[in-house]
């Protein structure tokens, strides 16, 4: 017995499916690049607070990347870390809690950053719907930043992130518009320098008859100055904006240096007569009776030229330079200042502390 086998066929119509192509423009494809840094030396005072800036340098890329899309589309363009040498660190504070990179020195992290929101981020998106090419400037910044007690070493760009800009459009493959990796090297520089342990100062010996006639009568200025030696060289910090930059033609941009600081606080062991004046007074608990009627007298700079009263609610700051000298002085100064109509002879000693403080 025959069997029929009968097959019937259903056609369904079936819409066009429209493949969106995207491509770069010839001449204009991703960039691939090796950023140099640009500061060779830097010196990280070790009081700086943590949080501070210790360098920025901007990415300044020598031409615009460009897409074509031949169709209607949604699009994101996003910033991506593409590698991580040496993980997250445990910097919670500001800036950037969270999402700054060890170096591999220890107190100094790193982030990759654009429009003040680090690495990895949304950076735009939309919808174009028609054809359309998209041009794309991959500019970004980084930043050090100490993060905590600082040693001082060699930072490699090696360590640093590989960074890049993507191109993400629904239905198509990402297309990369920026890979950026990091070369060279910055001397990490952070230390302080020799200070004594004590400074005395010989104020001399002074006739209350014919030296303290009225108050305010004063003795000549003795040098009382902070002598320091065996600094580091104060190379300063690069946080220049946008003038440290470096592009993916070889160009580059070396800004200026913002100098370190040194500050000192001078605390008086004994009562401070007149603080904005830098007048405390002497010493009473010593073997021979003290001088009554007298203070002494701080003051600013050579005691060869004019010093101004140094007021011990004050925490001046001074530059050191920088060209490696090994030595450094804070110019102070010392004198007997009148402080009753009457004055007493007896010995007229003082004592006070001096806190130095490195930035």
């Amino acid at each position: 017995m025959k069997k029929i086998l009968m097959i019937c066929l259903v056609l369904i119509p079936i819409k066009s499916v429209y493949a969106l192509n995207c491509t770069y423009i010839t001449g204009r494809e991703a960039i691939n690049t090796t950023i140099q840094l640009q500061g060779a030396n830097i010196t990280v005072g070790p009081d700086m607070p943590d949080g501070t800036v210790l360098y920025r340098q901007y990415f300044k890329p020598s031409f615009q990347p460009a897409i074509n899309c031949d169709g209607g589309h949604t699009f994101t363009v996003n910033d991506v870390i593409r590698l991580a040498p040496r993980p997250l660190s445990s910097w919670n504070g500001n800036p950037y809690p969270g999402q700054i990179y060890e170096t591999g020195v220890p107190g100094i992290g790193f982030v990759a950053w654009y429009s003040g929101t680090p690495f990895p981020r949304l950076r735009t998106q939309g919808t174009a719907p028609g054809s359309v090419t998209r041009s794309f400037a991959p500019e970004f910044d980084i930043s050090l930043v100490k993060i905590g007690p600082v040693t001082p070493g060699i930072l490699l760009g090696s360590n640093l992130l590989t960074v890049g800009v993507d191109y993400n459009v629904q239905g198509v493959p990402t297309m990369p518009i920026l890979t950026a990796n990091f070369g060279g090297s910055i001397n990490i520089v952070s230390r302080t320098c020799t200070t004594p342990s004590n400074i005395n100062v010989q104020l001399g010996s002074h006739n209350i008859n014919t030296e303290f006639k009225s108050v305010g009568s004063v003795t000549p200025w003795i040098d009382a100055s902070i002598k320091f030696t065996d600094c580091p060289y104060f190379y300063g910090t690069k946080e220049d904006g946008r003038n440290f930059f470096y592009s993916n033609d070889g160009t580059q941009g070396t800004g200026a240096s913002k100098a370190n600081t040194i500050t000192v606080t001078l605390t008086p062991s004994n009562p401070i007569i007149n603080s904005a004046s830098g007048i405390m007074a002497v010493n009473s608990s010593t073997q021979m009776p003290a001088a009554q009627g007298v203070g002494i007298q701080l003051g600013s700079g050579n005691n060869t030229e004019t010093p101004v009263p140094f007021n011990f609610g004050s925490t001046p700051r001074f530059t050191p330079a920088n060209d490696g000298t090994p030595t450094f002085k804070i110019p102070l100064s010392a004198r007997y200042y009148q402080t009753s109509a009457t004055v007493q002879p007896g010995r007229a000693d003082g004592r006070l502390t001096f806190t130095i403080n490195y930035y």
